[in-house]
């Protein structure tokens, strides 16, 4: 989110730009007629990770890394980039203006802000307002990683060169110059994009005519960018990855020989260094990429296979099929036995069993209470029949 500080320095570096197109910057109050030193605000210093072995197996130089924080100064500027041509290989006076960025050593990169004009002779009256931004590279041996650090510029030197200067003031305010280099400071990365090449060759059994109308059937053939010699075809087709939007433009060529061709192809795949230590290459996509390569390439002799097998394992799976009807009835009786051993009849029987035998026992006991024997009954009736003929004969008479 930019500030309304922000938006207004753009605002006025914009108005700057244009107006220092039209005319060099004339003087103001103070010229810069003598070497002058602003001291700037100090920061702190920036750490970045970068691997030192690419993905192609190259090593990421020191001298490449410069390069790419070079290449982010200029690029994060509100000031034009001069154009090193104007300077040395200028045919009449032209004004220079702009920043200019030089690769000291290994351990500086120059900030320029320059100011002036070349004359038709070669001759130049410029204004420097310069300051140094210091790297500091390192690697361990035993790491697959390099650490970069950067440091602020402590201080704006500014210089002028050439006869006749005076008329010429510098770029900019040094107050407004050290603005530049802040915004710089806090936006430098070390992000840097890597080519990657892939090549390789195939021996095919196929005619080489017909391999080139099979990649063109299924790629594309970029347009006028076929070739037809005698013993070779050449063409740039449309290879597309599922891990990118854009089209890789894939080069074949085609060795026409006795017993088939010989193909060799060729694509190239950008990936970014992070200056976290990481990076966006997958191994995958180049898998994937030379895999469409050689399924394309083998696709007429895989036809011709499956076209001879393809009779017999219809047969084959015929007579699985048939075997089927056969085995499932067996299942199903199995199935069936199973459900067999979970019935438990005997358990119930025997219950049953248990239970009439108890009911005799009660019997048996009931039977005990009654008299042991019939005699015993029969002297009792003789002796109620005694007695009631007593009674008769005692009872009086009428």
């Amino acid at each position: 989110m930019h500030t309304l500080k922000d938006m207004m320095y753009t605002y006025n570096r914009n108005f700057f730009l244009v107006t220092l197109l039209v005319v060099v910057l004339p003087s103001c109050g103070a010229l810069n007629k003598k070497n002058a030193n602003h001291l700037l605000a100090t920061t702190n210093s920036k750490y970045f990770r970068i691997v030192s072995i690419d993905a192609s197996g190259k090593t990421v130089s020191d001298h490449h890394i410069l390069q790419t924080l070079q290449q982010n100064i200029n690029q994060l500027s509100v000031y034009p980039k001069v154009n090193k041509s104007v300077i040395t290989l200028a045919k009449s006076s032209k004004i220079v203006s702009g920043i200019d960025t030089i690769i000291a050593n290994k351990n500086y990169i120059k900030i320029q802000y320059l100011n002036g004009r070349v004359s038709a002779s070669g001759k130049s009256q410029l204004t420097r307002a310069t300051a140094n931004l210091k790297v500091e590279i390192k690697k361990n041996n035993s790491s697959r990683f390099k650490t970069v650090t950067i440091y602020p510029p402590k201080s704006l030197y500014i210089s002028s060169a050439g006869k006749n200067i005076g008329g010429m003031s510098t770029l900019d305010t040094p107050d407004n110059l050290q603005k530049d280099i802040e915004h710089i400071f806090k936006n430098i990365n070390l992000t840097m994009q890597r080519p990657m090449i892939v090549t390789g060759q195939l021996n095919i059994s196929a005619n080489s005519a017909a391999i080139f109308s099979d990649f063109e059937r299924k790629l594309g053939l970029q347009l006028n960018s076929s070739i037809n010699d005698k013993n070779m075809l050449f063409g740039i087709f449309n290879l597309k990855s599922s891990f990118r939007k854009a089209i890789i433009p894939l080069r074949i060529k085609l060795y026409k020989k006795t017993n088939g061709s010989k193909l060799k192809y060729e694509f190239g795949l950008n990936y970014i260094i992070r200056d976290n230590g990481t990076t966006t290459f997958k191994r995958q996509e180049v898998d994937y990429l030379v895999s469409i390569i050689r399924n394309i390439s083998t696709l007429r002799h895989i036809d011709k296979t499956i076209s001879k097998i393809k009779t017999p394992i219809k047969k084959s799976n015929y007579k699985k099929v048939v075997k089927k009807p056969v085995k499932n009835p067996i299942v199903k009786n199995n199935s069936q036995k199973t459900k067999l051993t979970a019935i438990k009849p005997k358990q119930t029987i025997k219950t049953l069993k248990v239970k009439n035998l108890s009911i005799k026992k009660k019997s048996a006991s009931i039977k005990t209470q009654e008299p042991k024997s019939k005699s015993s009954n029969l002297k009792n009736i003789e002796y109620i029949e005694k007695m009631l003929s007593s009674l008769k004969e005692m009872r009086p008479s009428k």
